[in-house]
Formats: structure tokens, sequence, C-alpha cells
């Protein structure tokens, strides 16, 4: 096992980048990251109940779905157990179809550049999750983690994720070579809220993470 953590960014392009922070020593560096991204994403919560509730005639307050989580991040999971369990949903695929059908609301987390900023003070390495999910061209893409790279010391990219397929992982294995960037990979496991991933074999025959990749990122840290 090694230590993790995903933490929800933004730049000024971007409303939603990933940035997973892996194998840090110190925790409390985290303290602060967790209170603001924990009280903009309960804004964005808000929100996201606001519409449901108008569009689709739910009953469903925020006090309710606080009781869903055991910490101060309450995440879209949450709100598609709520709708489950409410009996708006069948079952968890009808409760995130809702959440897919809604405007996109406003950014929330913390910028880019603080978050892998904090991951490093907390002795850690800083991965870019799944790039696929900024829908960006290649170009824009590669220019956008050459940055992140060059200017605030980003260490790799999640190369191998659930949801990328056969031709962009190769794409983002191409640059994080050019880069010399860490490889990372990961299911995305998040228990029922994604019932077609299995924790640690992630989805279809194209999702393998290789062992080789965890000896390259221990290395690279006993050289830090």
């Amino acid at each position: 096992f090694i230590r993790g953590i995903e933490v929800s960014t933004y730049d000024d392009d971007c409303k939603s980048i990933h940035m997973l922070g892996l194998m840090w020593q110190d925790e409390k560096p985290f303290y602060p990251l967790e209170e603001v991204i924990a009280k903009s994403r309960n804004e964005r919560n808000v929100e996201i109940l606001k519409e449901l509730n108008e569009t689709y005639n739910f009953d469903i307050n925020f006090e309710e779905l606080r009781s869903y989580s055991k910490s101060l991040i309450i995440g879209r999971g949450h709100i598609s157990r709520i709708i489950k369990d409410k009996g708006y949903a069948k079952d968890y695929n009808e409760a995130n179809s809702y959440l897919k059908s809604l405007k996109k609301t406003k950014s929330y987390g913390v910028r880019v550049e603080e978050a892998i900023k904090t991951i490093h003070d907390a002795k850690g390495i800083a991965i870019m999750a799944h790039p696929y999910s900024l829908k960006k061209d290649d170009e824009t893409l590669f220019n956008k983690i050459k940055y992140y790279k060059d200017n605030h010391g980003l260490d790799g990219i999640e190369c191998i994720h659930t949801r990328q397929s056969k031709e962009k992982i190769e794409k983002y294995l191409v640059i994080a070579k050019k880069l010399d960037l860490l490889v990372s990979g990961g299911s995305d496991y998040h228990g029922d809220y994604k019932p077609d991933v299995r924790l640690g074999k992630g989805k279809g025959k194209e999702f393998f993470v290789d062992y080789q990749y965890l000896i390259d990122m221990k290395n690279y840290y006993n050289k830090l």
C-alpha cells in the first residue's frame, strides 16, 4: 500500500482538474486545503440540490445530505446515494444520469498550483489525474501539462485509467516520456457510485497498470 489523496482543483480555463498526491508523509499540510475544498464543494452541493428539486420535483435538503458523509467532504457519490435511497432512482446508474443532466456548476476546490505545493509540502508526489477529463485537444493538453511541470513541479500524469481508451493511454504515455514525467494508473474505484468499476481491476481489457511504474515512482521519490 502507498498513501494517496485526490484533490479537487481548477485553473483559469478548466473548472475541474483532479490532482493526486501519492506517497506523502505528513498529513498536516492537507488540513487547511480540506476546509477550503469542503466549503466550496458544499456551496456547489447546495446549487445541485436546488436544481434537482426544481427540475425533477425532488425533496432533498442539505442537512439530509450532510448525514451521508462521515467527513467534511460531501461528493457526487453521496448525492447519488440519497437520490436512490429516497426512491427517485432505481439504481446508481439512474441516479448518476440525473446528475449528468444538470447544468455545469461553478469551479470548486483550490487552484492547481496550490494543490501541487501542498502535496510537495506533505513530502508527496503530485500527479495529474485522468487527463481525459480535461477535454482538451492534444496540443492544448500537452502545453498545460508542460506548464505545470516547468513552473510548479508537477511530477507525473495518470496515463492509465479505467475510462481512458487504449488510444488515449498511448498518447499520454508519449507525453510522459517527452516531458520526463512519472506514469501512474488507477481504477478510480468509488464503490457503489461506480457499479461498473472494480477495485484495482477497473473496467475492460485495456486497464492494466504495470508494477514497473510503482518501482519508477519509488526510485524517483528516494532521490528527492
